[in-house]
C-alpha cells in the first residue's frame, strides 16, 4: 500500500480559494495597520514643508486663530483694582506676551520656542522689513517711540509696542494687548495715540522667517542669548564649608 506523501498539499488545497484570498487580504490588512502606527508613535517629528505659500498660508491662519483664543484675557494685574472682575484672573497677556503665547502654543508648527524676551527681542528675530500694503495677516506692526516719564528705563531701539496684523474689511484691523485699555481685543486700526509714549515710526514686519522654522537675533549688537551659570557640584560645596569652618579665627 503506498503512504500519501500529499497530505499536507491536499488539504491546504481543498481550502476553497475564496478563503485564501481572505485570509491574505487580513494579513495584509495587518500589516499595514501595524506600518501606521509606527508613523503615529508619540514623540515622532513632523516634517513641514516651510517653504511651500500653502504651509505659509496655513500657518498664519493658525497663527490669527490662536491668537483670537485669548481675546478678552486681561492686560496686566498691577492695572487693575482689586474690586475688578479680572483681577485675579489665571492669566495676563500684555503686547509681546500675547505675541510670545500665540508663538510658544504652535512650537509644533514653527519648529522653535519663541524667547521670553519682550517686543525688541521679537522685532531682532524677523529680519524682513515690508511696506504696509505688502503686510500679510499675521504679520507683525512693531511701534518705535519714546517714554513720556523720563525715568522709564529706554527699550533697544526703542520699540514700545507690538500688535498681529489682521488686515480685516478696512485692511488696517489688528488684534493685540494696549497698555491700561483691558484686554486682549481686536482694533479697528493699528494707527492709535498712547499715553505712555510718543510715536517716532512705525515698523512692519514679515513672519516668513519664524514660518521657515528660523528664529535668532539677525541685529549684531543684541544675541539675546541665555548665559547658563555652572552649578557648582556637591563636592565643590563640601570644600568650600570646611574652608569657611577652617577660616574661622577661634576665640
Amino acid at each position: 500500500m503506498e503512504v500519501n506523501n500529499n497530505n499536507e498539499n491536499a488539504s491546504s488545497s481543498s481550502i476553497p480559494i475564496e478563503r485564501k484570498l481572505s485570509t491574505n487580504t487580513i494579513s495584509r490588512k495587518k500589516g499595514l495597520t501595524r506600518k501606521k502606527n509606527l508613523h503615529r508613535k508619540p514623540g515622532r517629528k513632523v516634517v513641514f514643508d516651510r517653504k511651500s505659500e500653502k504651509f505659509n498660508t496655513f500657518l498664519r491662519n493658525k497663527f490669527i486663530s490662536t491668537a483670537k483664543k485669548y481675546i478678552g484675557v486681561p492686560y496686566k494685574k498691577s492695572c487693575l483694582q482689586p474690586d475688578d472682575p479680572n483681577y485675579n484672573a489665571p492669566l495676563f497677556l500684555d503686547c509681546c506676551g500675547l505675541v510670545r503665547k500665540v508663538a510658544r502654543d504652535l512650537k509644533r508648527y514653527f519648529g522653535f520656542k519663541l524667547g521670553r524676551w519682550n517686543q525688541c527681542y521679537q522685532f531682532d528675530t524677523l529680519p524682513r522689513s515690508v511696506n504696509f500694503e505688502e503686510m500679510k495677516p499675521g504679520d507683525l506692526i512693531f511701534y518705535q517711540g519714546t517714554y513720556y516719564d523720563k525715568k522709564k528705563p529706554k527699550q533697544i531701539h526703542g520699540m514700545t509696542h507690538v500688535e498681529i496684523y489682521l488686515g480685516g474689511d478696512n485692511g488696517m484691523n489688528t488684534i493685540g494687548a494696549r497698555y491700561k485699555l483691558g484686554t486682549v481685543q481686536i482694533f479697528d486700526s493699528y494707527i492709535f495715540e498712547s499715553k505712555t509714549w510718543s510715536l517716532t515710526k512705525y515698523h512692519f514686519k514679515s513672519i516668513d522667517t519664524w514660518i521657515e522654522g528660523i528664529c535668532r537675533s539677525f541685529c549684531p549688537k543684541h544675541r539675546w542669548k541665555i548665559i547658563k551659570r555652572k552649578q557648582k557640584s556637591s563636592q565643590d560645596k563640601v570644600k568650600e564649608t570646611k574652608l569657611e569652618k577652617n577660616s574661622k579665627v577661634k576665640p
